[in-house]
């Protein structure tokens, strides 16, 4: 079994610049449904869906969820 989990920490710089960052989600469990496919598990986000993007080796490059393509962070 696989166990995942997606957290967004804020970086800051919108709407300016020098906007400071808002406060971090709480972690988020996800389930796979099919290959690549994911399911949110709990709030804020709990049942949007995800995918993970491969590239032509078959490598994960990002994870796509509402509406944004996230790189993979090592």
């Amino acid at each position: 079994m696989v166990n995942l989990s997606f957290s967004i920490f804020p970086l800051g710089g919108f709407p300016t610049p020098d906007s400071p960052p808002g406060p971090a989600m709480p972690p988020m469990r996800i389930a796979f449904y099919e290959k690549d496919q994911t399911l949110m598990l709990d709030e804020p986000m709990k049942n949007g869906i995800g995918d993970f993007i491969r590239d032509e080796n078959g490598r994960v490059q990002f994870f796509r969820i509402g509406g944004r393509a996230h790189k993979k962070i090592k």
